[in-house]
C-alpha cells in the first residue's frame, strides 16, 4: 500500500457518499454511520483537537482496533493511521488530531437501466411505497433473487414463465 497523496481541507469538505468523516473541532458525535464492528460513538467522547497520536493509539487499545494499524506520514506535518476492518483513517496535524474518516465497505454495485410501462411504473411505486423502500432498491433485490435462481438451474434461462 502507498502512502496516501496529500488531501485539502476542501476536498475534506467533499467526501463521497460511502464515505463519512468528521474534522476534530467539529466534535466527533457528528461523525456519521460508523462501521458496525467500531464501538458506540459514547467512546469518541474522550477525544479532542487536541488528542495526540499516542493519546489515540491508546484509545485504539482500549477499544480493541490496535491491531494492523498502519501509520503513513505526509511531509512534516500530517500523520495518518490506517484502520483495516473497520475502514478507518485517522489524520493527525502536528501530531494533534485532526480528522476521522469511516469508509462505508459494502461492495461496489453497478447501475443498469431498463424501460417499463406507465402501468408497470405506477405498480411498481405503489409496492415500493407498501416495502418502504425506493422502486431501484426493490427491482435491484428481485433481479438479484431471481440471478441467483436462475444461477441453480441455468436451463430455465430464458423460458416463458
Amino acid at each position: 500500500m502507498t502512502p496516501l497523496p496529500p488531501q485539502s481541507k476542501e476536498r475534506e469538505k467533499n467526501v463521497s457518499p460511502t464515505q463519512r468523516s468528521v474534522h476534530a473541532g467539529e466534535g466527533i458525535s457528528n461523525a456519521g454511520r460508523t462501521p458496525h464492528s467500531l464501538r458506540s460513538l459514547d467512546d469518541f467522547d474522550q477525544l479532542s483537537p487536541q488528542t495526540t497520536v499516542d493519546e489515540f493509539r491508546a484509545f485504539l487499545d482500549r477499544v480493541g482496533l490496535s491491531k494492523n494499524v498502519k501509520c503513513y506520514q505526509r511531509g512534516d506535518e500530517m500523520l495518518d493511521l490506517i484502520i483495516p476492518p473497520p475502514g478507518a483513517r485517522i489524520t493527525f496535524h502536528d501530531q494533534k488530531l485532526w480528522s476521522v474518516h469511516f469508509t462505508d465497505r459494502t461492495p461496489p454495485k453497478r447501475q443498469i437501466s431498463l424501460s417499463v410501462s406507465e402501468d408497470t411504473w405506477n405498480r411498481l411505486k405503489n409496492l415500493a411505497t407498501k416495502t418502504k423502500k425506493s422502486v431501484s432498491a426493490l427491482c435491484a433485490e428481485w433481479i438479484t433473487q431471481r440471478a441467483g435462481e436462475l444461477e441453480r438451474v441455468p436451463e430455465e434461462v430464458g423460458s416463458p414463465e
